[in-house]
Parts: C-alpha cells; structure tokens; sequence
C-alpha cells in the first residue's frame, strides 16, 4: 500500500491502495482499489475509487466507490455514490446525497433544521445515473416531436400566401421540420429501448435485501428511495429500517 502527506497535487492518480496521513482537499483522486484517509475529504474535492473509500469525514465533496464508503464521523452536503454500502455506524449524513447498491447504515440522517438529505438504495448508482439521463433525454425529444408536429399541421393547413414573411419562411421550411421530426422519433424509440434494457439490467442485479438502517434518528425533509420508489420523511423517526416489501416501502422497527 502507498502512502501519502497531503498536501499533494490537486489531481492525482495511482493505480493500487493509497493510504493518507491526513485530509483531501479540493483535489481530483483517481486510485484503483482502497482508500484509507486518516482524516477527511472536503473543499469540493472529487475523488473515484475502484476498491472501498474511508474517512473521518467527507464533507463538500463527490465520491464514488465501486464498493463501500465508510466514515467515522459524519458527512455534511456531500455526494456518495457506493456500489455496496454506505456505512457510518456512529455518524451521522446531513444533506447531500448517499446512494447504495445494497445498504446504507447511519446513527443519523439529516437535521432539524430540514436540510434536505437524499438516501437511495436498491439501485446501483450507475444505473440510477443512466436512468435519469435517459429519462431527461426522453421528455426533451418527446417535446421536440410535439413541438414540430404541431408546427407541422399548422403550416399545412395554412395557405402560405396568407402568413407575415416571418412564418413564409417557415413555410419553406416544411421539408426539413418533417425531417428533423422523422429524426427526433427514431431518436425517441432507441432511447425507450435503451430505457427498458436498463430496468432489466435493475431486475437481475436486485440485491436480495436492500435497505436503509438508523440507529438514532430520521429527521423531517428527508428523501429516501429504495429501488424506484421514493418515501418523502414529513415526520421524525427514531430506530427504524426502510426496506421494501409488497412493492412498496415500509419502515421496520429496530430492536
């Protein structure tokens, strides 16, 4: 395993184990298995992980591990994206975003000043991400057929001499809105295909038992997921566990 005292460059990459002495701050880290920081991440610091990450603290910052992402203390606005877990036993996650394939495990979440705090499980990160790109895709071409389809009657049911120049114009351009509409629809149908691929892909790697446990205390403006299913928090919480059962999410007392 490699060791370093921060401060380092603000990009850096290494391809086995990394450990850290001290803190990450405001720097770009690429390692390709472990990451083990003595003290924290922070100060927007951005910082990809083949292995499990662990830290102190993670604060400000992105971070993404193919496996877990464990922290002692707390996390505060941060954005935690794990192919596994997202564990801190004792701590606590107040805003930002923590995303599981499997589990998430908190003493607290959120605060009770309402900060919002997202939690999703179920779901590994990268296909949530592609999930939500793909929609946002969908509703712009679904708006750009609709929008030209409109154009596209109007204009034919109008007679050219008619129209202010502004709209001749567009006129003439009849030939090339149909086109592009022709364009935007063959473009819509490979995106819902590629859309029902990957709700596929979640089905088969659906883990057997994925949930969200705290130990402590779920504060109010909290956002939980579990799969594609989402549980605004409008009241608090103590001891529970949010998982899913019957296809819907229910909240399970600690012992």
């Amino acid at each position: 395993m490699s060791e370093a005292m921060f401060p380092i460059a603000p990009k850096f990459r290494l391809g086995g184990d990394l450990k850290v002495q001290g803190g990450v701050w405001a720097a770009q880290v690429q390692v390709g298995r472990h990451f083990i920081v003595g003290q924290g991440i922070s100060s927007d610091s951005k910082v990809t992980v083949g292995g499990s990450t662990k830290a102190l603290f993670i604060e400000r910052s992105i971070v993404h591990s193919r496996i877990d992402i464990i922290v002692q203390d707390s996390t505060m606005r941060a954005e935690l994206f794990a192919g596994r877990n997202v564990l801190l036993s004792d701590g606590a996650i107040v805003g930002g975003t923590a995303c599981a394939g499997e589990k998430i495990l908190a003493h607290r979440v959120g605060s009770s000043s309402d900060v919002e705090t997202n939690l999703s499980v179920g779901i590994h990160p990268k296909i949530r991400r592609r999930r939500r790109d793909l929609q946002m895709l969908l509703n712009r071409l679904e708006e750009g057929v609709d929008r030209l389809a409109k154009d596209i009657i109007f204009l034919e049911q109008t007679d050219p001499t008619s129209l202010p120049p502004k709209s001749r114009q567009r006129y003439q351009q009849l030939p090339q809105m149909k086109a592009r509409k022709t364009r935007y629809e063959n473009e819509l149908d490979q995106a819902r295909r590629k859309l029902v691929q990957l709700l596929n892909l979640a089905k088969v790697r659906w883990p057997p038992d994925p949930h969200i446990e705290v130990r402590d205390t779920v504060f109010q403006g909290v956002r939980v997921e579990v799969g594609w299913d989402l549980f605004p928090v409008t009241t608090e919480f103590h001891r529970v566990i949010f998982k899913m059962q019957n296809k819907t999410i229910c909240l399970v007392d600690l012992a």
